[in-house]
């Protein structure tokens, strides 16, 4: 019941969000292939982070990606490691979101866009409404508490924020090691790095995503 009431509201606003004389619909299974569509930002990720790239080519049959990859996007992929069965899969229509489906994540990205910029002057207005009136400082903040849509966006964009902290952090260590190696450095003194590198390998694979 409650991802039906999920996906109503996302109707709902997806409707809306497009005006009244182009109002768009979609169906829950539109949507909810818009909702788990794999990225392919995710994917590059993944590859650089080594993951098992038999596992990564069936989470894109899983969940799809929105368009099949361009020839630029290829070649980066393959200079990070991707396989040919990899770039298979992402070239293969049948991964591919359908129009509806890629219309239908268009316009969750936009509306995620628009709630985060939405949400950054709320703050300093409460702070000011706060020091001029004290005595309602109770109802501003009853007014201001996230919704559940909203707490959901605003866990998806930390979530974002710890995978690329983790990235970054990834391969500043293989940098690190790859230097090391190439100095001469023996074995045991790239231990403690290779440890951090694992370390920060483990957390990544175990980043869960926001659930609705």
């Amino acid at each position: 019941m409650k991802q039906i009431r999920c996906l109503f509201v996302l109707v709902s606003v997806l409707s809306l969000s497009t005006g009244c004389n182009k109002a768009q619909s979609f169906t829950a299974e539109e949507l909810q292939g818009a909702r788990h569509t794999m990225p392919i930002r995710e994917v590059s990720l993944m590859v650089r982070s080594h993951y098992d790239q038999n596992k990564i080519v069936a989470e894109i049959q899983r969940r799809h990606v929105p368009a099949a990859i361009d020839g630029k996007t290829e070649e980066s992929l393959i200079r990070f490691g991707a396989k040919p069965a990899l770039i298979a899969a992402l070239k293969n229509e049948a991964n591919v979101l359908t129009r509806k489906q890629r219309q239908a994540f268009d316009e969750l990205a936009a509306h995620r866009r628009s709630q985060i910029a939405n949400e950054r002057p709320a703050a300093p207005q409460a702070t000011e409404q706060s020091d001029e009136q004290p005595h309602t400082t109770a109802v501003v903040n009853t007014a201001t508490v996230d919704t559940p849509e909203q707490a959901y966006w605003k866990a998806e964009a930390a979530y974002r924020a710890k995978k690329s902290d983790l990235e970054a952090r990834i391969f500043s260590e293989q940098g690190r090691i790859n230097r090391l190696r190439n100095s001469g450095a023996h074995e045991s003194d790239l231990a403690s790095a290779e440890a951090r590198l694992h370390q920060h390998e483990d957390e990544l694979k175990n980043l869960r995503t926001p659930m609705r």
